[in-house]
């Protein structure tokens, strides 16, 4: 038996708008602070009568991959997941939706993924949200105690940003999370300990929670969950909030993280399927987080000429597969992770990051006819599509 889903490139290349809303009673509202302003100006930009925040599926499918693979475990184990995570949230997400919403037919099962596309539309707001590299965006260690998703220091030392991400189905669980990211607010500290084992503090912290809800089946998601939405239109909402913290402050000097930026392509390389390259990225990450010294390895690494491409003026490394446990023809969707392969030898070689910018909508996404594809500032790469590429070595999920 074999279970179908019709393939649509335009569904996962089109631009869509997801409503924008602010937290806007107490304890959940917008200060009017100077430091909010980018949270404003993203409002204004995006909220009513603007159609919305616009993202495409297949950057929404790449981002949240690439984020959710940069601090392996089982390096094998996390290649085979990295499949997994793209190709379960590309199942699970209803393609003909004008914007955000899980498959009906897919029932409680669908509703797993909703933590992943929290995170990945998330991330890709802030990062426009307040002109941060999209590489920048770093996950908090939990100490014992609660603790936010994602910090980052603010570009021109303008303070301390962490972020609580969210991905609920239902305004009754948007409720839920308003509470549960209020709690967390309230125990986090100003000072944070990155996965990568770097502390960053400010005297100016801010903390935001983004709570990113696919559309209700029964109701359209409104910032007030209060008044009932219209059936027959049904859309995603972001909203964004600021519960009032603890107003205790620390004054510490402030760290820059390059561990963290090892963990964050040892994710790519991953999601590439370059294992070795991975491991060596963690390996330098702990060095660094245990202040070791250690040589470099792999500085000369040869990549396998079965997994190069050259794709939009580059030399792309990586894999591709499909959605199946058997073989399927040649002209049957074909998923491709790759990265730039010379960011990764200029990484290898040299232990240099490359200059990133922040992710914007208009730049992300590439429209190719039978191919849909999306390639983030960090160089990572990801296409799905009906078209067999020549170049990238196969590799299976199962």
């Amino acid at each position: 038996m074999q279970v179908t889903f019709t393939f649509n490139t335009d569904a996962l290349q089109r631009s869509r708008h997801i409503q924008i809303g602010l937290g806007k009673k107490a304890p959940y509202n917008i200060p009017p602070d100077p430091i909010y302003n980018p949270v404003h100006s993203f409002h204004n930009r995006y909220a009513t009568p603007a159609p919305g925040y616009p993202f495409s599926l297949v950057t929404l499918l790449h981002a949240t991959a690439v984020k959710k693979l940069g601090y392996p475990g089982s390096i094998s184990r996390f290649i085979k997941r990295s499949l997994l995570i793209t190709g379960g949230l590309y199942l699970a997400l209803n393609p003909r939706h004008p914007d955000l919403e899980i498959r009906k037919i897919m029932g409680d099962f669908a509703s797993g993924f909703s933590h992943d596309f929290g995170v990945g539309l998330t991330l890709l707001a802030i990062s426009d949200m307040f002109n941060i590299n999209f590489d920048n965006l770093n996950p908090i260690r939990v100490q014992g105690t609660k603790a936010l998703d994602y910090a980052t220091l603010l570009p021109n030392n303008q303070g301390l940003l962490q972020i609580e991400a969210k991905g609920v189905t239902s305004n009754e669980s948007r409720n839920n999370a308003r509470r549960s990211i209020y709690a967390k607010k309230q125990s986090s500290q100003n000072t944070v300990v990155l996965e990568s084992g770097k502390t960053l503090t400010h005297t100016q912290v801010i903390k935001l929670g983004i709570i990113v809800q696919a559309a209700c089946q029964s109701k359209t998601p409104s910032v007030n969950s209060k008044k009932k939405g219209q059936t027959q239109i049904r859309r995603g909402l972001i909203e964004i909030i600021d519960p009032t913290p603890n107003e205790n402050l620390s004054n510490l000097p402030n760290e820059y993280f390059t561990a963290s930026k090892y963990y964050h392509y040892a994710g790519i390389a991953l999601f590439s399927g370059l294992s070795q390259i991975a491991e060596e990225f963690v390996l330098r990450a702990q060095s660094l987080i245990k202040g070791i010294h250690r040589d470099f390895e792999l500085q000369n690494f040869r990549f396998d000429e079965r997994m190069l491409w050259q794709r939009q003026n580059r030399t792309l490394v990586g894999v591709r597969w499909q959605p199946s446990d058997i073989p399927l023809g040649a002209n049957d969707v074909w998923f491709y992770q790759a990265a730039d392969q010379d960011i990764l030898q200029q990484i290898l070689r040299y232990g240099e990051f490359p200059e990133t910018h922040a992710y914007h909508p208009e730049i992300s996404s590439i429209d190719q006819g039978n191919l849909a594809e999306s390639m983030l500032p960090d160089g990572s790469y990801f296409g799905i599509g009906t078209y067999q590429s020549k170049g990238l070595t196969f590799e299976s999920p199962f």
